[in-house]
């Protein structure tokens, strides 16, 4: 039975104040976490203060203007039990099994977060939880993805810049058309979300759904920041090369290239066109753009970026048998993650630094325990595509610790997601595959 509003803005205001993360809430805030009106919102703060349980206050702790009284705490409580005490299902919520609420408290930071899932359910409204989770945690100061983004942001200019016609040149080839109306709605906040929502769809193997979220980003145009630009569109590309369009990829990077003037914004296009021919084989090209890319990193103070592509050089060095010069990169981005401790920049190197240390140094131990803090930091940020890395890597250094069975299983949980690349799950069943035949199994697996 649902709870009438001023219980759950009661609610709202003893929980969110309890547990306040900011320098305090907006009204709107509270409105869109509980799901009613502005007006409404007005009437119960009214209505509660009237019965005492609300009063007039400011300073830290206080919401929309109001902070519990005695017996609003009493009364609180009462209605902080009830509120919690509720069971997540398969039906409303989209988790697997029934799961009492209680246990994810520990994983959600955000009171406003715990306020809307409260309010939904007791609403009766139908939500993903795992996409609610995964979104709050991208948008989470410590994440990746927004330690990233506030790099790319930090970006300054360079002299000329690339042009809107420019841009929207380049956009036209890839079928977009600027929207003259929506441009003028740029939002930072709306528009950081929306790179967010974007971002997970990538991450859970819906290339479409991203691609169509960056699409929207790139249509505000004109009197969208070259900074927001470039992260829109290299991830847009990324989602192309995720989903296979590789030739369209490399078209679109020979063609954009050149009007890029700023040479940071410049290696972050040159990047995934040296990731591309690393997956290719083609090593020696690869190295070169991946080289010029770092130099302009270094050089402008750009440490995450600096670690993305030490890491997939290491991995290029990899691919190619270059096993020590691989661990060198590693270990130079791993330095650099450790250095800013970025918790995520280390699983990511953990991973390949893991089963390398296993697998060509037979450090099986120390190897299987680097994989398993990188699976574990990625379960903490509810990354699936990080954890199915994870769990790949996982089973390769059981094949190095000789548990066939134990890496099938790992194996096989790996591959659950949604990779629609060929060529990175080719080479994915390729890479098991010869393991198994060094370890000296006659067994080949194959995926459809």
């Amino acid at each position: 039975m649902a709870f009438p509003g001023k219980e759950l803005t009661l609610f709202g205001v003893g929980y969110v104040g309890k547990n306040i993360i900011s320098n305090g809430y907006e009204k709107r805030d509270i409105v869109d976490a509980i799901g009613i009106s502005p007006g409404s919102l007005d009437r119960y703060l009214a209505q509660l203060t009237n019965s005492g349980y609300l009063e007039k206050n400011e300073g830290p702790k206080v919401v929309c203007g109001h902070s519990l009284t005695g017996t609003g705490k009493e009364r609180y409580e009462e209605v902080h039990d009830r509120m919690l005490d509720i069971f997540l299902t398969p039906e409303q919520h989209s988790v697997q099994v029934v799961c009492s609420f209680r246990s994810l408290l520990n994983y959600i930071n955000d009171p406003l977060l715990i306020l809307k899932i409260v309010s939904d359910t007791f609403h009766g409204k139908k939500m993903d939880i795992r996409e609610i989770l995964q979104h709050s945690n991208l948008l989470s100061p410590d994440s990746g993805f927004n330690t990233m983004i506030n790099e790319i942001l930090s970006i300054p200019e360079e002299g000329t810049s690339i042009s809107v016609e420019e841009l929207l040149r380049v956009l036209t080839n890839i079928g977009i058309r600027s929207d003259e109306t929506r441009s003028r709605m740029y939002d930072p906040d709306r528009i950081r979300s929306l790179l967010a929502i974007a971002e997970f769809k990538r991450r859970s193997g819906d290339m479409e759904e991203a691609q169509f979220l960056y699409d929207q980003v790139l249509q505000l145009l004109p009197g969208l920041p070259p900074n927001i630009w470039i992260i829109a569109y290299t991830y847009r590309l990324k989602c192309m090369m995720g989903s296979g369009r590789h030739d369209e990829v490399m078209k679109l990077i020979e063609h954009s290239t050149p009007l890029v003037k700023n040479s940071v914004h410049r290696a972050m296009i040159i990047q995934i066109k040296a990731d591309l021919l690393s997956l290719k084989g083609e090593y020696e090209e690869s190295e070169k753009l991946y080289r010029s890319c770092l130099g302009v990193y270094f050089a402008k103070q750009l440490p995450i970026l600096s670690i993305t592509v030490l890491n997939n050089m290491g991995v290029m060095f990899f691919r190619n048998k270059q096993n020590d010069i691989a661990e060198r990169m590693w270990r130079k981005a791993y330095r650099i993650a450790r250095e800013k401790e970025l918790l995520w920049a280390q699983a990511v190197i953990g991973m390949n630094l893991g089963d390398h240390i296993a697998f060509n140094k037979g450090k099986v131990k120390r190897g299987k325990d680097i994989v398993r803090n990188a699976r574990n930091i990625m379960e903490r940020l509810n990354d699936m595509e990080g954890i199915s890395d994870a769990k790949f890597n996982y089973a390769l250094v059981c094949l190095a610790d000789g548990k066939v069975s134990l890496a099938m299983k790992h194996f096989n949980e790996s591959m659950k997601y949604p990779i629609l690349d060929g060529l990175k799950r080719d080479e994915r069943i390729r890479v098991f595959n010869e393991r198994l035949e060094y370890n000296g199994q006659n067994l080949s697996i194959s995926f459809k």
